[in-house]
């Protein structure tokens, strides 16, 4: 499509290593004729945990990373010495830290079977990443408001869908990337909200 329309397609690819259940990762950008429409960017924050430190790179035609290189160069100097130092250890170090901060977020993943025994809400099962995006199909209430009623009454804080796109109406995003703890009260937290919502 891509192709016969004579579009670029942005790839962000920044959890290309958050996988589960046997899932890959695959680019759009080897898919046949599209090396030349692609501009993949990725980064350093989720896979090295490095959040905040903004180190990432973009691989895209050289025309494209010409003009990247221009807006770059009149928006941000560069990325700390310490950054780039830590980004390079973080490529050439050792891996297995990868593996096992995927394989804790595998264990938090119980929350979608957790979800599944409350009544009120619904949850897509997930193949990468820390997030989980439920919806709360029995009310009428839309995605801030949802929100707002979790952190009202529940004390649960959580993304309203709608800040992803009309798309995401309707769900609420919550990460579970925090402590084993610290999911399981808000498991029984939503127990208790999400059915009067």
């Amino acid at each position: 499509m891509a192709n016969a329309a004579d579009l670029y397609v942005i790839s962000d690819e920044i959890y290309e290593y958050l996988l589960f259940d046997g899932a890959l990762h695959y680019s759009l950008a080897a898919e046949p004729g599209m090396a030349a429409r692609t501009i993949t960017v990725n980064g350093f924050s989720k896979a090295f945990a490095m959040t905040g430190w903004r180190l990432g790179w973009l691989a895209a035609p050289q025309p494209i990373v010409k003009l990247a290189m221009k807006l770059q160069t009149h928006s941000v100097t560069s990325a700390a010495s310490f950054v780039m130092a830590a980004g390079i250890a973080a490529l050439n170090g050792p891996q297995d830290c990868i593996q096992e901060m995927v394989a804790s977020y595998a264990r938090r993943r119980f929350m979608l079977d957790a979800l599944e025994e409350i009544p009120g809400i619904a949850c897509a099962p997930i193949e990468g990443a820390f997030y989980l995006f439920p919806t709360f199909p029995n009310t009428a209430l839309n995605s801030a408001q949802v929100a707002d009623a979790l952190l009202e009454k529940a004390d649960i804080a959580c993304t309203p869908g709608i800040e992803f796109g009309a798309a995401g109406e309707g769900h609420v995003r919550f990460s579970i990337a925090t402590a084993m703890s610290d999911l399981e009260r808000a498991v029984e937290r939503l127990a208790r909200v999400a059915p009067g919502l």
